[in-house]
């Protein structure tokens, strides 16, 4: 019994160690875009995640909307290949307390055929739920 006791106390901070990292998560929702994966949405974003898109108007709210959403650029269970890319620039990230964090960058999207990539900047907010890092809200704009 002893020993039972022993590694209860030293598994939960294996297994918390193991859950991903707020940057972990930035990088993961970069892989999402780059491989139009529609199921990494419920992994990455809280069920009451908010969002604001840089190409359309409004306010995207929960799952469901956010599943929607990415839909409409062509997302799909289990990804595909597009030759579009997706990457972040000038990432800081900044700790709200202990359980959110800000992160902001500008974000670049090159569409496969184009020479120039669209660019803005965005801001995430990730917060701890239920012992892990979720993107609880998303704000893209466009640079002029």
């Amino acid at each position: 019994m002893r020993m039972l006791i022993m590694v209860m106390l030293i598994l939960p901070g294996r297994v918390f160690a193991q859950t991903p990292s707020a940057t972990e998560v930035i990088n993961q929702w970069i892989s999402m875009w780059n491989t139009y994966d529609l199921s990494m949405v419920d992994s990455l974003f809280d069920k009451y995640a908010t969002y604001f898109s840089s190409e359309y108007d409004g306010l995207i709210e929960g799952l469901e909307k956010l599943r929607e959403h990415h839909r409409k650029f062509g997302f799909v269970d289990g990804g595909k290949t597009t030759g579009n890319t997706l990457w972040l620039e000038n990432l800081k990230e900044r700790p709200v307390g202990t359980a959110a964090l800000l992160v902001t960058a500008t974000w670049y999207f090159r569409r496969r055929d184009s020479v120039r990539p669209q660019t803005g900047p965005v801001t995430f907010l990730l917060g701890k739920v239920s012992g892990r890092w979720k993107i609880l809200h998303a704000h893209f704009a466009n640079s002029p």
